[in-house]
């Protein structure tokens, strides 16, 4: 041990009590030769420094805590960037449509049924308007019907007593149109976007798979209603023999090559089993009128279930649509009372009934785009009423008590007032995550405070 002298102190390296001595009481080599040291008694050794029980319980809590705050905002964080990349796909989706637009100087219809008078004579306005060049009594009929259940597209046609047929150019058999159906607007948004040839006089009916695209659809996300060939244009050779039509598809003998659709939706890219819808102005009234059940399709079929709460265009609140300040939506014939929606004496939709319902749309004059959101969810939707006692589970206003007239059978009008939230769903609040190209907000986060 090394030590120093100073005023006749001993101090230890070690840090021990400095010991007090007389150096004469000492030999040559430092050792005592008599008496006692005159020393304060040493410390004892320090213990290891340990946390007690309770402090490691604290500790352990305060990062548990802290580990909870990090992880909520983690997720918060993740859901926010996927909200943003759906975001900006529907903007793009948006852009595209609105380029469509500018070349052809129309919006692509959305309500694709052939077996309504009112929506082929949009459907042929549209085709006269963007393709001047082309035959549109012709070229409507080259729009497909999907088989739900076969994954494949007919031809509709008019036989010759003017019913509408589904013709399969790839048996040469005619299918009942119960056994399929009109494009969904989730695919009429892929169709319009995929299907338009470079032949501007068959826009359509052009006998090659070469078509314009004006999105870049990520095919991976491309879905069918069940499995099968990729959606997209195609050929196929006519096999078996025609029907005759009264109008239809240009007749071709067996062996001709036809274009073909094979129909499909597009989900969003983070996991949407719910794919992108789009309306179009002019037919938001036949969407708020018509709702499938089994609709948009989901991917994969088996997944998920019957979609009972299909989407609807949105009314504008700041259209004064409520006119009679009731809290709902009123539709019935002019007289001494005002209403909403204008149809004749007996309820029936008018032509005046669908510009009405368009006005008080938001967007009134282009389209829509909506996405389901994380939920998969639409919302459930309320409808038209004269106010009745009590609301059903879910409405945030009555059931409808009135209903409408169209093409001989008797429908619902359903309704959505955005951004105040009138007829969202109030049971699950599936609405509040719904996600639109006229707001960059979620539904839910736009409602007024």
């Amino acid at each position: 041990m090394f030590t120093c002298h100073t005023s006749k102190r001993r101090w230890s390296v070690l840090g021990q009590w400095p010991v007090v001595s007389d150096p004469s009481e000492t030999t040559d080599n430092g050792q005592r030769t008599k008496g006692q040291p005159h020393s304060r008694p040493s410390s004892p050794a320090p213990r290891p420094f340990a946390f007690t029980l309770v402090e490691m319980l604290v500790v352990i809590t305060i990062i548990g805590l802290l580990a909870s705050l990090v992880s909520v905002a983690a997720y918060q964080g993740l859901q926010a960037a996927k909200r943003a990349r759906t975001q900006a796909e529907i903007v793009n989706m948006a852009n595209a449509i609105e380029q469509y637009k500018q070349k052809y100087g129309d919006y692509p219809p959305s309500f694709l049924d052939h077996t309504d008078l009112n929506a082929r004579t949009r459907m042929i306005q549209h085709l006269a308007k963007a393709f001047p060049r082309c035959n549109p009594n012709v070229e409507v009929w080259y729009i497909p019907w999907c088989d739900t259940t076969k994954n494949t597209s007919f031809y509709p046609y008019l036989d010759s007593s003017g019913t509408v047929q589904l013709w399969d150019p790839a048996t040469g058999n005619t299918e009942g149109t119960a056994s399929a159906s009109p494009l969904t607007p989730a695919q009429a948004l892929v169709f319009w976007l995929t299907s338009i040839s470079k032949d501007p006089a068959h826009p359509l009916s052009s006998p090659t798979a070469d078509r314009q695209s004006f999105f870049d659809f990520d095919t991976s996300r491309l879905t069918l209603l069940s499995t099968g060939s990729a959606p997209g244009w195609n050929t196929v050779t006519v096999s078996g023999t025609l029907p005759t039509w009264s109008a239809g598809p240009t007749p071709a003998s067996s062996g001709a090559i036809y274009p073909k659709y094979n129909p499909g939706a597009y989900l969003p890219r983070d996991g949407g089993q719910q794919a992108y819808v789009y309306f179009e102005a002019q037919c938001y009234l036949f969407h708020a009128m018509f709702l499938p059940s089994n609709y948009p399709p989901p991917s994969p079929p088996a997944a998920t279930p019957p979609l009972n709460n299909p989407p609807i265009p949105y009314l504008s609140q700041s259209t004064p649509w409520d006119t009679n300040g009731n809290g709902v939506l009123d539709v019935g014939a002019p007289s001494t009372t005002t209403f909403d929606i204008t149809t004749d004496s007996s309820l029936d939709i008018i032509s005046k009934s669908f510009s009405d319902f368009q006005k008080l749309c938001v967007n009134p004059k282009s389209f829509q785009i909506i996405c389901a959101g994380a939920d998969n969810d639409f919302g459930l939707a309320n409808y038209i009423t004269t106010p009745v006692a009590g609301s059903a589970p879910g409405l945030s206003a009555p059931v409808a008590q009135t209903q409408v007239h169209y093409n001989g059978l008797t429908l619902n009008i359903y309704y959505k007032s955005y951004p105040d939230g009138q007829g969202y769903d109030t049971t699950t609040n599936a609405d509040d995550d719904n996600l639109t190209n006229f707001t960059e907000k979620t539904l839910g986060q736009a409602k007024p405070q």
